[in-house]
């Protein structure tokens, strides 16, 4: 979760615009503990 958490990375237009919202991230972690193939599955905007 820590790994996920660090690379967050927020829109610049949404932080101008003040944009807030929910994501749904599907991402997969291989047997060294890596994250890999990550994708947005679903969120409430549009950027």
């Amino acid at each position: 979760m820590e790994s996920i958490l660090k690379n967050v990375k927020y829109p610049e237009d949404a932080k101008k615009d003040k944009i807030e919202g929910k994501v749904l991230v599907r991402a997969f972690i291989n047997e060294n503990g890596v994250v890999t193939d990550v994708k947005i599955e679903e969120g409430n905007n549009k950027l």
